[in-house]
């Protein structure tokens, strides 16, 4: 073999470091890139490719072509360089701050966000712990500490921090006589049971909490629980995604999880200045709405002035128009106990709860199923995704609510409701926001003293 390509093979075996599948497993092994089909079918192409090249170039069978691959293995190993070099900026910034930031367990510690919209103004600032709470120690010592883990209803969209309803609540506890309540917020928007199965899991062995509060939306949750299922999330991809279009897609996710840490070095440096939604939104929106095909433009066209007008202004959140558009009817058929996405839903639902369950039990926390209220359930006006015929018939015929219970009742954890309560209030029009759909701080407020009169109750709270 002529040392020339001795010396080509000697790059390649250099490159083949990185570019095979047990590297990509270590490197990549508990990222988004690693899930991806794409990104793993290529691994293992540019490997048995590397490995082919070798024996051919050990062979002298590449003459012409071998300047090709001298570049592609330096290319390669320019990569890996690169790769390396994140990692080393991840771990000096991870140790650059104090003994508890970089934690990260549900958001990046020491950001803030400002969302600004015709219908509030809120700050969302995260802890050192990755959460929005305010600073808090990890050791707990004689508190008696509660966890609420939920989605938006829970983060408390639309309203300051301090008129959450984990807020509002340790506040009512405490004026209740229960002084050592310590209350945390690990609310975060747009998850569901699977997703807080994984907080709880990342949040409960480091905070040890007695309690934790698992708030689930009224026939939101049940929906993402088959929305989000890998049945459901193949066959909306194969539809509507091209072959070159997740192709991609996978790109881009290689690409930015193997360069997350640089990218955000050489960005803006979203821990010195707030990030103001708005104009994102507003963007995305634009984008959506260009995009929209003949039916999905005549359904737009049919929703109230105000709310068209919410959606191109940046003044909703774009991700609703996927609901709004493509599922309207996503309520009636989740309040629909036989229809078979229902079952398939709601045994997901329960799956998670029992794993949620074990993490509690494991570190000797109780657990208390809490269904939160949605306005078109209880009678509160919005105008948004149904028609008023829709709104009264899931306001006089609600079967979500018993779809929990049973859930609730299988898995032999607490169960309150707060259908009744929300329903009996004589004010249908303050409690939510009348476009976006949230609670407003009153309805926060709601939710939190109920929670609290409950816990007493029901003697799940220690002195």
């Amino acid at each position: 073999m002529k040392s020339i390509n001795k010396f080509y093979v000697f790059l390649l075996l250099v490159s083949t470091l990185f570019w095979n599948p047990l590297s990509f497993y270590l490197v990549y092994g508990n990222t988004s890139a690693f899930a991806n089909r794409f990104i793993i079918s290529a691994v293992w192409i540019i490997f048995a490719a590397e490995i082919a090249v070798i024996f051919l170039l050990r062979a002298d069978k590449l003459k012409r072509i071998k300047n090709y691959f001298l570049f592609l293995s330096l290319t390669g190993i320019l990569y890996a360089a690169l790769v390396i070099v994140d990692g080393a900026i991840g771990m000096v910034v991870k140790s650059s701050r104090n003994t508890n930031a970089g934690t990260n367990l549900i958001y990046d510690a020491g950001t803030i966000a400002v969302y600004h919209t015709k219908e509030f103004s809120f700050k969302a600032e995260i802890n050192s712990l990755g959460l929005r709470d305010s600073e808090l120690e990890v050791d707990k010592g004689d508190k008696f500490r509660i966890l609420c883990i939920g989605d938006s209803w829970t983060y408390g969209w639309g309203v300051e921090a301090e008129y959450s309803w984990p807020s509002i609540l340790e506040d009512y506890l405490k004026q209740e006589g229960f002084s050592r309540a310590e209350v945390i917020n690990c609310g975060e928007s747009g998850q569901y049971t699977a997703t807080y199965r994984d907080i709880a899991s990342k949040t409960i062995p480091l905070l040890k909490p007695d309690l934790v509060l698992l708030g689930v939306l009224q026939a939101d949750d049940l929906s993402q629980c088959y929305e989000m299922s890998p049945h459901f999330k193949s066959y909306k991809n194969r539809k509507r995604i091209s072959l070159a279009g997740r192709a991609g897609n996978a790109v881009k996710t290689f690409f930015h999880t193997s360069f997350h840490n640089i990218i955000h070095t050489i960005g803006k440096d979203i821990h010195d200045k707030p990030i103001d939604i708005t104009a994102e939104w507003e963007n995305s929106s634009s984008a959506l709405i260009a995009g929209l095909d003949y039916l999905q433009a005549l359904r737009f066209k049919t929703f109230n002035d105000t709310l068209q007008q919410y959606f191109i202004s940046g003044n909703l959140n774009p991700g609703l128009l996927h609901y709004y558009l493509d599922f309207p009817d996503r309520f009636y058929v989740f309040n629909n106990p036989r229809h078979k996405a229902t079952t398939l839903a709601a045994t997901s639902m329960k799956k998670d709860i029992k794993g949620i369950m074990k993490i509690c039990e494991g570190k000797g926390a109780g657990l208390v199923f809490i269904n939160l209220p949605e306005p078109v359930f209880t009678g509160h006006q919005v105008t948004g995704i149904f028609g008023d015929l829709l709104n009264k018939h899931l306001y006089e015929e609600n079967h979500v609510d018993s779809i929990y219970a049973s859930i609730a009742g299988q898995t032999g954890i607490p169960y309150l409701e707060l259908t009744g309560g929300f329903k009996a209030l004589p004010d249908k029009t303050s409690y939510f926001y009348r476009y976006d759909g949230h609670p407003t701080a009153k309805g926060y407020h709601e939710i939190a003293v109920n929670i609290g009169k409950f816990l007493i109750k029901r003697n799940l709270i220690k002195q």
